[in-house]
């Protein structure tokens, strides 16, 4: 297990990090046409998305079959592959999601319409990531579902009347990595100068941004784990039970 989570932590800092001072060196200094540019940083947000989902998945499926299965040989099988789809599925939406935002501010770029579309887009995005948490347990631990549109209805009718208590939960779970990223941010600028600590700030978010977000996952996914067991466990659920397939 630990090996599984260094590993994966390894692979996912080093893809969100690394592409970022080969970009900057590429740019700074040296003449590129606009088109293969884009292409460029087209194709390394690609690679990072890939590969961060991928690691996300792997140790995920792992964190899931734990909790539920007290699995302790986490393995890279079918339900990893599953998972890493369904990923990039939620994932598509929520970019399609974000495209529409951009084509709403460019379309109407002074409007007050433009922030209320906004803030629907954004509860949409939450509302939308919330019901398919539970997906994502029952696919790790293999879980029989008639179809893809299937595991949907399950997944969103489980999280029906449970959404506000996820939400707070999961909540509960990003204060304390909030309040440890802006203390240690704090810590590492407050002796600095005033020239330095800006930009020794903004180094440090950028840090914090492409590594953070992978153990809040995994708390995240902890938590969509045991709201998953507690809901088979209502006697209304009137579910088939897990299978422990293997990972």
């Amino acid at each position: 297990m630990p090996f599984i989570y260094v590993g994966m932590f390894l692979v996912y800092g080093a893809i969100t990090l690394g592409p970022y001072p080969i970009a900057k060196y590429t740019a700074v200094g040296h003449y590129h046409p606009p088109v293969p540019m884009t292409a460029f940083l087209i194709s390394v947000s690609l690679l990072q998305t890939v590969v961060s989902l991928a690691a996300i998945a792997v140790a995920a499926v792992a964190t899931h079959r734990f909790i539920l299965l007290d699995d302790i040989r986490p393995r890279i099988g079918r339900n990893s592959l599953d998972f890493f789809l369904w990923l990039v599925f939620i994932t598509i939406i929520i970019a399609l999601l974000d495209v529409a935002k951009i084509l709403d501010r460019r379309a109407m770029p002074d409007s007050g319409l433009t922030d209320m579309v906004g803030g629907v887009i954004w509860i949409a995005k939450i509302a939308i990531i919330f019901h398919f948490a539970l997906l994502f347990p029952a696919v790790a631990i293999g879980e029989k579902a008639e179809g893809w549109q299937d595991r949907i209805s399950i997944s969103w009718s489980r999280m029906s009347g449970n959404f506000w208590l996820f939400f707070a939960a999961d909540l509960a779970a990003l204060l304390p990595f909030i309040f440890a990223i802006t203390v240690s941010i704090l810590l590492v600028t407050l002796p600095l100068s005033d020239w330095n600590r800006g930009s020794v700030a903004l180094a440090s978010v950028e840090i914090f941004r492409g590594l953070v977000p992978f153990p809040v996952l995994m708390v995240q996914a902890a938590i969509a784990s045991w709201l998953y067991a507690w809901v088979r466990q209502q006697p209304d659920a009137d579910l088939e039970p897990a299978s422990a397939t293997p990972g």
